[in-house]
């Protein structure tokens, strides 16, 4: 039964007790949008009649007096990225004051709200995306900083055309892809736009929090793509006074070395290469790394064992910050091995980063075009290089190669 029916078919109840169970049985079905309209009524209900509000509502979990410790705030805060396409200014305001209370049961007078394509107009054209909010809680301020992760959506309610949907959709696909692929992957410095304009909107932040009150704390949150952002951006700048990512892609040190050239002296670069030229993610690679970077402790990251951001730590050069904790996972199966070292070598790496490389260059051509026309390029270059593949693979370099392909397939 929905859970609507299942609210009309109970034993007779009170409306509240009704509205309740409903609330329940959304939250029961575990999905995003759900939980996100659940929080919604609550945190209207909030607003609107704190007193009550605050009587009748217990939350399941115990309240925490610093927000940084607590592991689901962040998560739900993060995942606010992913939906906040349903929601109005205010309402993300008005959600976010319900989180503060639903995890320290505390409330704050206001949120300030900042967001990346709002302070930074080309942040959309290349697929940036970042918001912040701004509160009081215990008399201390604080800003959290949420980057978001490679995510596009065919579902945002604002765009009533699906030709524009269909567009965007596939337009903030390929600005993330070609970031991921050309600067984080490969290293190449003229692809990386995203990472400027979250370097532009870090000091935007720390400038109006210095302005605000100096003492405010900065607390910056990243699942995948944003969590990279988050460890790029301390190893950079250290604007943040603590960080927590989830499934966070890697750094990229030759974008490092661009951007600080007097990071390190040039024994110290030497050796960096040298140690990531390997798969970083080796304890013992990773220990060595922690030794010449520095610890950062104040980065907490947590992966899933077999998440496919782990693949790219095996591709030359890619290595993270801060503390690690791998979780595991007991009902989640995987279609892929995440560790790709024992199959493919650095020739076949070398080989796989050119075949996006020249990806990205090839649809560079057609990028400001609608989302059909970026489609057909792409099977164009699909087509073409298997028609490559197939006059080379008599060649023994393509046989080896696509042996291991195939091996890791």
């Amino acid at each position: 039964e929905t859970p609507a029916n299942q609210a009309k078919t109970a034993t007779p109840q009170t409306q509240s007790e009704q509205l309740q169970d409903l609330l329940v049985a959304l939250q029961n079905e575990k999905l995003d949008e759900s939980n996100a309209v659940v929080h919604q009524i609550l945190a209207y209900l909030l607003q609107q009649a704190p007193l009550a509000f605050k009587k009748a509502f217990k939350p399941r979990v115990a309240p925490v007096t610093e927000l940084m410790a607590s592991r689901q705030f962040k998560l739900d805060l993060m995942m606010l990225n992913y939906l906040d396409i349903y929601f109005t200014e205010d309402e993300l305001k008005r959600y976010v004051i319900f989180l503060i209370y639903r995890y320290t049961q505390q409330t704050v007078d206001g949120v300030i709200f900042y967001n990346a394509r709002t302070v930074l107009p080309n942040a959309e054209a290349v697929g940036f995306s970042a918001v912040a909010y701004r509160f009081i809680l215990n008399g201390q301020g604080q800003c959290f900083i949420s980057y978001k992760g490679t995510e596009g959506s065919m579902e945002n309610p604002q765009v009533p055309s699906f030709r524009q949907r269909f567009d965007t959709y596939v337009r903030e696909n390929y600005q993330d892809w070609k970031y991921n692929i050309d600067a984080m992957l490969i290293g190449h410095p003229h692809n990386d736009e995203q990472l400027q304009l979250a370097r532009r909107f870090t000091r935007y932040l720390v400038r109006r929090m210095a302005k605000i009150d100096p003492a405010t704390k900065i607390y910056a949150l990243g699942h995948s793509l944003g969590g990279h952002f988050v460890q790029t951006l301390q190893l950079l700048d250290r604007p943040f006074d603590a960080g927590y990512t989830l499934n966070a892609a890697p750094i990229q040190l030759k974008q490092i070395k661009h951007y600080r050239p007097d990071l390190f002296d040039e024994q110290t670069w030497r050796q960096l290469f040298e140690l990531t030229k390997a798969d970083t993610q080796s304890p013992a690679i990773a220990q060595e790394m922690r030794q010449l970077v520095g610890p950062f402790d104040e980065i907490q990251n947590d992966w899933f064992v077999k998440d496919l951001t782990r693949i790219y730590f095996g591709f030359p050069y890619t290595f993270y910050i801060g503390t690690a904790q791998y979780l595991t996972t007991k009902n989640w199966d995987y279609p892929f091995i995440a560790d790709i070292t024992p199959y493919l070598d650095p020739t076949d790496l070398a080989f796989y980063s050119q075949f996006w490389g020249n990806l990205i260059h090839h649809l560079k051509r057609v990028e400001n075009s609608n989302g059909s026309i970026m489609l057909a390029g792409l099977l164009t270059y699909g087509l073409q290089a298997l028609r490559d593949a197939y006059n080379a693979i008599k060649t023994p370099e393509a046989k080896a190669i696509f042996n291991d392909f195939a091996r890791y397939l």
